[in-house]
Formats: C-alpha cells, structure tokens, sequence
C-alpha cells in the first residue's frame, strides 16, 4: 500500500524525513528514503528540501501553501511496519515541469542547474549567471518563466562571487591549474610544456604585454607598427640618432 505524505523536515545525516501523511494527519518522524544507490562508501545523496518550518509543534502544520512544498510516497515494509519513502511527487503548482518534450533538468536547492534540451544543448548554470555551455548557441538558455505554470525563477545565491578552477594533480602534485577570479583575472599555472597551433590568425590586444624568458626565438617575417621602440633603455625605433656620422662609406658610431 502506497500511501502520500508532506515532508516538513529532513535528516540528511541519515537520509531520512518527518512527514505528515495527508489522508489521516499521522505524524512519522525519521522515515527513511530509498535512494536510487547507496552503500557503505557510494551512492547519490540529495534530499529534496522543504519550506524552513516554523519552530517546535508549527513544523507539523500543513495547512498552508509554502514556496517549497515536498510531497513524498510512503510504503511499507516488514509486515506493514516500516515505512519508507519510495519517491517524490511534484505538487500541482511547481517551477520544474515543461511542455517542452526531450528537456532533462537537474535543479539544486541552491538554484544550481544542468539541462539538456532535444537538440543536445547542454548547459551547467549557477545562480550568480557564471555557465558552462556547449549548445548550438553559446548564449545563456534563460528558463525564466518557459515552464509550464510559468513560475520558474533563479532567487537564490544571485549575490555570490564565484571563481572557476580546472587542476591535474597527479602523484607527484599540481601539474596544471587554470583560474578565472570573480574580477575576470585568468591565470594559467603548468609543469609541463605549452604549444598553441593554430591555422588562422592569432590576434592578442592588451594595454601591456610582457615576455620573461631566458630565451626568445621568432621565426617569421616581423613587421612592427610602433611610436616608438627601444633597447636597454635607448631608443632604437625611427626617431633615434647616430653619434659620430660622417659623409662617406664609414660605419656610424652608437645609437644615442
């Protein structure tokens, strides 16, 4: 027998609810939930969580609508002893459903969110705006309201500053780690070698640009568009001077 209850409040230290069951008002208090894997040392934890309750017995009140309603199915075991909570159902009014066929949506407590639409456009959002996409389209896929109650927001966490990291790190430490900062500073910090190839053109814009290297070798055809140019400090571009220059085939002395 499948019987339907409100979670009022979760217990993820034992992956467990307190539930009102809606047919007669019974209280269960630490109802465990079947979770689709677990053992010892894997599994998927993510309980959904309700509405923050009020404090003491106003937990236990069900009466009223909340932002975040959590309805649970409840079945049991042992003889009818044991309860256990063997799936959710999304209330009547919700942001989660779509009339869009082939949408698969992943949505966090916290507003973080991964979906695919039916063209295979992927998308990792966090509520700050910061997305990682790989779609048709590189632009940000806004949910806002596209559901089909049309209640969809993103509310939470929008204030937070976030950073982005990729790192390898093998046995011998950390080979390799990218870093974009909240200010949009990126820094690239590797071991090993780095080689950009690339059959276009390569265009680098920047108010400076500085090279530290022990050696630096070019091999191309150089044409330098500049004001100005030096070397050691002296001026060496098309405004510099020649000391000692004499009418004749001699060679002119240092540049000045």
């Amino acid at each position: 027998m499948l019987r339907l209850g409100r979670v009022v409040a979760i217990h993820p230290e034992d992956n467990s609810v307190d539930i009102v069951m809606t047919d007669d008002g019974a209280r269960l208090a630490g109802v465990q939930v079947l979770a689709s894997s677990a053992s010892t040392r894997s599994g998927l934890v993510d309980l959904p969580v309700p509405a923050q309750p009020d404090e003491g017995d106003a937990k236990w009140d069900i009466t009223k609508v909340t932002e975040s309603d959590v309805i649970a199915a409840v079945a049991y075991f042992d003889a009818m002893r044991m309860p256990v909570v063997v799936g959710f159902l999304y209330p009547q009014i919700n942001q989660m459903l779509f009339a869009e066929e082939g949408r698969k949506l992943d949505r966090h407590h916290s507003d973080v969110y991964s979906t695919i639409d039916k063209d295979g456009n992927v998308e990792w959002f966090h509520p700050s705006g910061t997305y990682v996409r790989m779609a048709v389209s590189p632009e940000h896929d806004d949910l806002t309201g596209k559901d089909f109650d049309k209640k969809w927001k993103t509310d939470r966490n929008t204030d937070k500053r976030v950073s982005f990291r990729l790192a390898i790190k093998n046995s011998g430490g950390t080979k390799a780690t990218i870093t974009i900062d909240p200010d949009g500073n990126v820094s690239l910090v590797h071991a090993g070698n780095l080689n950009i190839e690339t059959s276009g053109n390569a265009a680098h814009t920047a108010q400076a640009i500085v090279m530290n290297a022990d050696t630096l070798m070019i091999n191309a055809n150089v044409a330098i568009n500049s004001d100005s140019m030096t070397h050691n400090g002296v001026d060496i571009g098309r405004s510099h001077r020649h000391s000692g220059v004499d009418a004749g085939p001699d060679n002119t002395g240092v540049p000045v």
